[in-house]
């Protein structure tokens, strides 16, 4: 962002010392500090409240008065509110005579309640109270007032942009937050394997119900009643743990898992380049870094079609699963159709992983940053 545009960052003063081992590794920051905090009313520190909802509201609110002076005496052409995250927490920097954009904003995507059938009461519940969630946000008051008078919300997808009160929406654009790694070079992708090797599978991320592993290992089970080999490697921990392998031995696949737990980010980088496709069926992630760090490692993507993950991914670099019903039986094999096709066609797979760093390669950093401030560019001219 700042080597386009001159960039001012107002932040707790918690982060002081993290931008001061930033300035020391780059040697200069490429934009002006602002610090701002506000002691909390209940208690000395406030370290212990930086995660607390009531402090953020807290602070927000405060730095509006904060930032009404600063605009006395200096001028901006846009505040970006950027670290929200959610469309469930309000920005309070509306209406101070410089157009607010705030987002990318997540938080709104769910999946159909058929597709949690099976997983422990207490991950249906989790997903119940979220979903209620969800439902309040186009009735909450202060969304409403908040959200009403932003010039501009980036919504990270179409769920989270429909779950916002319905004069909020043509305010919206989508647009996602995350960036891709650095792509490897072509020449580095793994060359492809023989009909004779087993398909090799990967999936990394922390096993909650909403990762839709639940689903997979059916389809799995599919593929293999097909004859078609394979073998999947699962990094993560989680509640669902215990639940996923119960499932695993109860479909009679569980010597094909491999069960490997958390591992640094080094090593998992290196694990997307020694598979042949990413298995990441989540149901309701908003972004998917792990999807964007896949293609960054030339390893092609199957998901489904809910969430962040179909937004980076096509038919070029992988495959996205439709969701047409409630129902969890067509996901299941629209995956399991998706995996016995890359089994008996290599070559296509190979084509993937080439399409893959492409793709990543469209999806850097640099591109998604300009392509936002284009879009963001383009929706205040036409307000």
């Amino acid at each position: 962002m700042a080597k386009a545009h001159e960039v001012t960052v107002l932040t707790h003063r918690y982060f002081e010392n993290h931008m001061r081992e930033m300035e020391t590794a780059m040697g200069k920051l490429p934009f002006e500090v602002i610090y701002f905090d506000v002691k909390p009313i209940w208690h000395r520190s406030y370290e212990r409240y930086l995660n607390s909802q009531l402090y953020a509201l807290r602070w927000q609110w405060c730095a509006r008065s904060f930032v009404k002076r600063i605009l006395k005496t200096r001028r901006f052409d846009l505040i970006h509110h950027l670290t929200l995250g959610t469309i469930r927490y309000p920005s309070f920097l509306q209406k101070l005579g410089v157009p607010l954009v705030a987002g990318p904003l997540g938080g709104g995507e769910r999946a159909p309640c058929g597709f949690y059938k099976g997983v422990p009461w207490r991950e249906r519940l989790r997903e119940l109270l979220r979903d209620g969630l969800i439902w309040s946000t186009a009735w909450d008051p202060m969304i409403h007032w908040t959200w009403g008078r932003t010039e501009v919300l980036l919504c990270r997808t179409r769920e989270s942009l429909a779950a916002l009160p319905w004069h909020v929406r043509e305010r919206c654009r989508l647009m996602q937050e995350i960036g891709c790694p650095a792509a490897l070079a072509d020449e580095a992708v793994m060359p492809m394997p023989g009909a004779d090797v087993p398909l090799r599978l990967l999936h990394v991320g922390r096993l909650l119900a909403l990762k839709g592993m639940h689903l997979a290992l059916p389809a799995l089970a599919d593929v293999t009643g097909r004859g078609v080999d394979w073998r999947l490697t699962l990094v993560g921990v989680g509640p669902m743990v215990g639940p996923l392998k119960a499932q695993a031995s109860s479909l009679g696949i569980a010597d094909r898992i491999d069960w490997v737990g958390s591992l640094p980010r080094d090593r998992v980088m290196a694990l997307y380049g020694q598979h042949d496709a990413f298995l990441f069926p989540s149901l309701h992630d908003s972004g998917g870094t792990v999807v964007l760090e896949s293609l960054s490692q030339g390893c092609p993507v199957l998901c489904v079609d809910l969430g962040g993950p179909p937004h980076f991914v096509d038919d070029t670099c992988g495959a996205v699963v439709p969701v047409r019903s409630g129902k969890p039986e067509p996901v299941v094999a629209g995956l399991a159709e998706v995996l016995c096709d890359w089994a008996q066609s290599r070559s296509a797979l190979y084509a993937l992983r080439q399409g893959a760093l492409r793709r990543a390669r469209e999806l850097s950093w640099p591109n998604r940053v300009q392509g936002a401030y284009e879009l963001i560019e383009a929706a205040l001219r036409a307000r």
